[in-house]
């Protein structure tokens, strides 16, 4: 989607070797005016995955309504038992969601690996 030069672009995959979730990579900014073409490819998602991964490592930008969506998803995951973590945030977007005290809230991984440890035991 682009606005008023303003892209993101969410990308899908399955998870290697396993069937219980997607990988979803957000690539640019999530802001007010691309959280709605976030919300296109990732809410059927929460419908149907048991495991969500947001990889952030292409993540250029977030502001508080990028952050309310990945708050949001989180919890709509878990309300239907599932997970939604997420990998490879830079350190402006660490700040971000430390200082809105969403730290606390979200399952926030320093690998992929690590994120997948707690899915597949």
């Amino acid at each position: 989607m682009t606005t008023t030069g303003r892209t993101v672009k969410i990308s899908v995959r399955d998870i290697p070797g396993h069937d219980k979730g997607k990988v979803i990579e957000i690539d640019g900014i999530l802001d007010t005016l691309t959280s709605e073409e976030a919300d296109k490819v990732i809410g059927p998602l929460i419908e149907n995955e048991k495991v969500i991964i947001a990889d952030c490592s292409r993540l250029e930008y977030m502001n508080s309504s990028g952050l309310a969506n990945l708050m949001r998803y989180y919890i709509q995951m878990k309300r239907r038992n599932g997970e939604f973590k997420m990998v490879g945030l830079n350190k402006m977007l660490r700040e971000i969601v430390d200082i809105s005290g969403a730290m606390k809230l979200l399952e926030i991984h320093s690998s992929m690996d690590e994120a997948l440890k707690g899915v597949y035991k």
